[in-house]
Formats: structure tokens, C-alpha cells, sequence
């Protein structure tokens, strides 16, 4: 063989020398036998080097050390797909990363029917959420959300965070997320029972800052505490202005779990919550302005009868809450209580409000609502039967932002009080389609008129259903 390539090559060069030759003295026979040589010694060596090349990469991929793609620089990681509750997960097999898509689309409809003929109130069909989120994991102890809404035709970011996982039980968390405060605020929007929080926790919540927080955990304890700033899209109705420092506060929880069992079936749960939050002082204390604006626990209902004549010279908003939770099996119950206090200078009155809620909810099927160590709050639904899991609760609430020691006896500036009644009826077809059906029964009094626009005293009875699909 190799002799053929020889010849062969010697061929080629006596074929391209041989025109050159007709312009050029042409070689003696003895120096074409010298170049043919040559030529064969160089074939002869480069073969010689192909095969040692050869053998050599055989002895490394026979080691099992050879990585081609690392050779070359990069490595590539395949991941397997798996589904975890209503996730799509990509996973890793060293369980390096890690990734999961988190769809959410929330339909939700209604009716309503209210008392107060002066008010004529009127129901949406909106899309609640529609969320896309992808949750991340990055060499282990690494981790990342990037979380997006485009309902109302506009984007709005939601959690978009690091976060360190590395210690014992332990994860730092940097960016825009919900501090630690309140159990049925952090709980997340694909497992709360009802189809809105509470009118307390939707008061009182600082909802999604930036900021950094810190949570550790162990069988019989959590323990979070945050600090944050501003909300991503704040507009500065309440507090600072555009041309003032941002104020920095900062929350805790800490929770106690006297009585748990070791598959989390049963436990018992009570946990205190602090707030101060802080608004920025302007050089005239009537730019410092704060209220509340609550709307009934329907959204699609856009009504915020609940609305306070806004104060001036608030300096710090102090809210503190009580958490009580637990489960046995098919039933579990939650309540909390909260007080907000708004601190005033220049010689102002402070102003104070509370409000509080109960629920629970027993399964009809052989289903239950899971209880997560790590947050201190109840998890997604699993259906185990073919038809799905079916869900009853019941939730009493009270938010009372009237306040005679600042407001007087004024019925347009006092935000009223409201007492809430909730049914729910709740099918999970399985792990991404869910059915909720409420039926909420709301009574004001008659500050509770959205400061002068309506009528006061007026008492709704709302119908609502909403269509979920995760993914």
C-alpha cells in the first residue's frame, strides 16, 4: 500500500513537472530519482506519526479518563426530564443542575349582587396571572428564579432572585421576592386554597421587594429575617418621592413547631411576625403620606371599598402578627392576626389598625394539603385517585382600618371595616388542571365607601370560579 502511494505521488510530480519542463531546463533522470525518494521518506515519516497519534488516544479513552468534549474545552451535561407536582424538571444526573418551567394561567369569572341600590358594582372575566417562570439550580448550591406576568396586557416582574443554598438548612436569598412576613402572604399563588388571600394579609403585606433575605430551618423551628427596599414598580403614591433616597426595612418571622410528626402528616404550628417599614422623610412632612386600599377577596371584583383618607408626616409603618396552623391528615387550619401601626412626627397622632382571619379545609377524597419544613407554610395538592381530589374549606376574616384618634368621626376619611365569609369548593383534576368555586359574602359598614366615591354600608354576595392550568 504504501508503495502505491509512492508511485502515485511520484506520478502527480512527473505530471505537473513535465509542462514546466517544455518552459524550463528539464531534470536529469538522477535528480527525479533523488526527488521521488525524498518524497517517500516524508510520506513514510508522516505515517509513522498518524499511527502513533492513533494508538495513543485508544490507550487514554481504554483508561476511561479521555473526555473529548472537556479536550475541547467545554463539557456537555445531559439532562433528564422528570415531573415533579405540575413541574417540568430538567435535571442533571450528578444533580448539579437543575431546571424547572413554571407556567401558570389563572381564568377567573364571576357575579355579584350587592344591597346598597346607591352602588352599582359590576363583575370582570380577567385572566388573574399569567405567569412564566423558570426556577434554576447551578452547581448544587446555587439557585434562581426568573418570574414574569403579562395579565392586564402589561409585563410585570415577579420573583427574579439568587440565592446561596450551601449551609445546613439555610438558604440566602438576593433580589426582588417576598420578605418573611406573613404565612398566608408567602404561601405561593398555585397553592393557596381560596381564590384570593385575605383582606389582612392583602392590607398589611409589604407584597415583592428587593432585598436580601435569610432563612434557616430545622424539625421544630423556622427562622427568616429580611431586609428590602421599594417595590419594583413603586410610584411613590405612599412615602418617598422620585427624588429621594430610597429607606430600607426590614421583617421576621419565626415560627415554633411544638408537635410534628416525622412524615409531616400532623403538626402544629404558631408563629410570630415583625415589620418596620420605612418611609422617606421630605423636608415638608405633608409630602410623607400613607394609606390603605383594600379590595374585597375577589379580584375580579375592582372595587377598593376599604380605602383611608391618606395621612401625612408617616415616618414608619410597624405591623406585628400572630400565626396559628396545623394539620392532621385530610384537615388543616389557618389564622393569623395582625396590627399596623402607622408612626407619625411633627407633633401628629399615630394611627392604628388591625384585622385577622381563620380558615380550614378537609378533604373529600383520600387526598391532603402537604406541610413544607423549609418555608413554614402548606404545599401543592397531589391527586392519588383517578377522579382528581376534592376540596372544602371556609374562611371568617375582619379588617378594620377606622382610626377616631386621627380620623375623627369622618365616614369618607375613615377606610371602614369589613367582615368576609368564604365557601370553597376546590376539584384538582390532577398535577397542572384545577376548578376553584367560591362563594363570598361581604359586609361593610358605612366608612367602607372608597373614600366618598360610593356608598357606604353596602353588603356584597359574590359568586366566583376560577380555571387553572399549571405547567
Amino acid at each position: 500500500m504504501k508503495k502505491l502511494v509512492v508511485l502515485f505521488a511520484a506520478f502527480m510530480l512527473i505530471s505537473v513537472s513535465l509542462p514546466l519542463a517544455a518552459q524550463a531546463g528539464a531534470p536529469t533522470n538522477d535528480e527525479l530519482h533523488k526527488m521521488i525518494i525524498e518524497l517517500g521518506k516524508k510520506l513514510q515519516t508522516a505515517q509513522e506519526e498518524a499511527d502513533t497519534a492513533k494508538k495513543e488516544l485508544e490507550e487514554i479513552k481504554g483508561a476511561g479518563d479521555y473526555d473529548t468534549d472537556k479536550a475541547l474545552g467545554d463539557k456537555k451535561v445531559p439532562l433528564n426530564a422528570s415531573q415533579e407536582k405540575s413541574y417540568l424538571k430538567l435535571k442533571s444526573a450528578d444533580g448539579n443542575f437543575e431546571y424547572k418551567i413554571d407556567g401558570r394561567i389563572m381564568l377567573d369569572t364571576g357575579f355579584l349582587d350587592n344591597s346598597q341600590d346607591a352602588n352599582s358594582l359590576y363583575a370582570n372575566t380577567e385572566f388573574r396571572r399569567l405567569r412564566l417562570a423558570i426556577k434554576t439550580k447551578m452547581y448544587k448550591d446555587w439557585a434562581g428564579e426568573f418570574d414574569v406576568d403579562f395579565a392586564d396586557e402589561e409585563l410585570d416582574v415577579k420573583d427574579m432572585w439568587v440565592s446561596y443554598n450551601g449551609l445546613p438548612n439555610t438558604i440566602i436569598k438576593l433580589g426582588n421576592h417576598k420578605p418573611n412576613f406573613c404565612m398566608d402572604e408567602v404561601t405561593t399563588s398555585r397553592w393557596v386554597t381560596f381564590m384570593e388571600r385575605s383582606m389582612v394579609s392583602d392590607a398589611f403585606s409589604p407584597g415583592r421587594r428587593i432585598g436580601l433575605s435569610g432563612t434557616n430551618w430545622g424539625k421544630y423551628y423556622f427562622a427568616g429575617l429580611s431586609v428590602f427596599g421599594d417595590e419594583l414598580d413603586e410610584d411613590k403614591e405612599y412615602g418617598s418621592e422620585t427624588n429621594q433616597s430610597e429607606p430600607y426595612s426590614f421583617s421576621t418571622r419565626l415560627v415554633g413547631r411544638p408537635y410534628v410528626t416525622d412524615d409531616n402528616s400532623s403538626v402544629f404550628h404558631v408563629g410570630l411576625n415583625y415589620m418596620n417599614r420605612k418611609l422617606a422623610k421630605s423636608e415638608q412632612a405633608e409630602d410623607d403620606e400613607f394609606r390603605y386600599k383594600v379590595r374585597p377577596e375577589a379580584h375580579f371584583v375592582d372595587y377598593k371599598m376599604l380605602e383611608g383618607a391618606k395621612l401625612d408626616a408617616v415616618e414608619d409603618v410597624i405591623t406585628y402578627g400572630l400565626e396559628l396552623a396545623g394539620k392532621w391528615n385530610k384537615f388543616s387550619f389557618q389564622g393569623e392576626y395582625m396590627i399596623s401601626e402607622l408612626k407619625r412626627y411633627a407633633g401628629n397622632d399615630d394611627a392604628e389598625f388591625d384585622g385577622w382571619y381563620v380558615m380550614a379545609s378537609y378533604f373529600l377524597t383520600n387526598d391532603q394539603r402537604p406541610y413544607n419544613l423549609d418555608d413554614a407554610e402548606f404545599g401543592g395538592i397531589v391527586p392519588t385517585g383517578k377522579w382528581g381530589a376534592w376540596e372544602v374549606a371556609a374562611r371568617y376574616s375582619n379588617l378594620d382600618l377606622n382610626d377616631s384618634t386621627v380620623y375623627g368621626n369622618d365616614v369618607d376619611d375613615n377606610g371602614g371595616s369589613a367582615d368576609a365569609f368564604t365557601l370553597a369548593l376546590n376539584w384538582y383534576i390532577n398535577n397542572n388542571f384545577m376548578i376553584k368555586a367560591n362563594y363570598i359574602n361581604v359586609d361593610y359598614d358605612e366608612s367602607a365607601n372608597m373614600g366618598g366615591d360610593l356608598a357606604g354600608d353596602d353588603d356584597l354576595d359574590i359568586f366566583g370560579v376560577r380555571f387553572q392550568y399549571l405547567f
